[in-house]
């Protein structure tokens, strides 16, 4: 278990960070600036919070009330930063050594040779660092923090340097190992597909502060937040301005009905996912699950992004949705600017959610 609840007080903006998750895979999400950063930087001891606590499990790393506050050593955490911070002088096994030096011996680690062999880069120990590749350097890094066996696994945006394939596959190898040797890692991203891959626990931040946190999953498909909801792509959120008889009212007059379980009284705003808005085939009759809550409006754009199209639509009302359809399904039904189409927003796909 990792909890967190401090305060931290930075060039004038005081930062109010709370959460706590249970799994060894933990991501930070949210833009740039929101204050990703300074949270692992604080996990790791470089800087204290004000007040507040931060605990890994029985440890506890610093803690206000009791004036706890350990040293970055004590700590043991193992910190990734973006840049590879190798020494350009020494080959790749006397790279991953150094940080031996300031081990404590008493305290068993992991062996350069099996550090080596689960990053994949055995055979490049006696390499100069200088000729290896980005995604080889980065390697060379983790296998410097992981022969010491750290408490937890700090890992601050560090493949966004790297080619997206390159990136991926490292992705995929810290959360490998991670679940493999039981290492508890927080990672930090404002790459929505990367922090879904890789959490298990996800932590929305943004403007200095913790808008929700959960089981990934719940978050990605029925956050409690407005804020959270925009954090997690959903592109499509009205104003909802009546709720009441498993119906609401929102933007425009329109007025859609809910899932039996969606009762959320207090709701401020309606929400669905774009991928979630089906544009219903014109040469089709209208399957009875593809009923429920439709809109008839006009294409106003569509965007072209590979194996998509994000597609914008106005309904008849001047109401703006989202859609994302497969580019093989728009090229079935002959989709294209000013087409008049019809859609359908099923009831378990729509979200209610409050302004924090």
């Amino acid at each position: 278990m990792f909890e967190l609840d401090v305060i931290k007080r930075l060039k004038g903006i005081e930062f109010n960070f709370k959460f706590s998750a249970d799994s060894n895979r933990i991501v930070l999400f949210g833009p740039s600036g929101a204050g990703k950063s300074s949270i692992i930087k604080m996990i790791a001891g470089f800087f204290s919070p004000d007040r507040g606590h931060i605990k890994l499990n029985e440890n506890t790393f610093f803690d206000s009330s009791s004036k706890i506050n350990l040293p970055v050593n004590i700590r043991k955490v193992g910190y990734l930063p973006q840049e590879y911070t190798l020494f350009p002088h020494l080959n790749v096994k006397e790279n991953i050594q150094y940080g031996l030096k300031f081990f404590d011996k008493s305290k068993a680690g992991y062996s350069i040779g099996e550090v080596a062999e689960k990053l994949g880069i055995s055979d490049k120990l006696d390499s100069s660092v200088q000729k290896l590749s980005g995604g080889q350097r980065q390697r060379v890094a983790l296998a410097r923090i992981l022969v010491l066996k750290p408490s937890i696994l700090l890992l601050d945006e560090p493949f966004s340097a790297l080619d997206s394939s390159t990136a991926g596959s490292l992705r995929e190898l810290v959360a490998d190992i991670s679940d493999e040797l039981n290492i508890p890692s927080i990672f930090i991203t404002h790459n929505l597909s990367d922090a879904y891959l890789f959490a298990k626990d996800l932590i929305l931040v943004e403007r200095g502060r913790v808008v929700e946190f959960g089981k990934k999953e719940e978050l990605y498909s029925n956050p409690a937040y407005t804020e959270a909801a925009r954090l997690m792509g959903f592109k499509n959120i009205w104003n909802a301005y009546q709720v009441s008889g498993g119906r609401v009212l929102c933007d425009n007059g329109h007025e859609f009905t809910l899932d039996k379980e969606n009762k959320k009284k207090d709701a401020t705003h309606i929400c669905i996912r774009p991928e979630n808005v089906m544009i219903i085939r014109p040469d089709h009759d209208i399957k009875s699950s593809l009923k429920e809550n439709i809109v008839t409006g006009r294409i106003d754009s569509m965007k072209n992004a590979g194996k998509d199209y994000f597609i914008r639509i106005i309904s008849d009302n001047g109401l703006t949705i989202h859609s994302v359809v497969p580019v093989h399904a728009c090229e079935k039904m002959d989709l294209g600017i000013n087409k008049k189409v019809s859609v359908s927003l099923k009831q378990q796909s729509i979200v209610l959610t409050t302004d924090k």
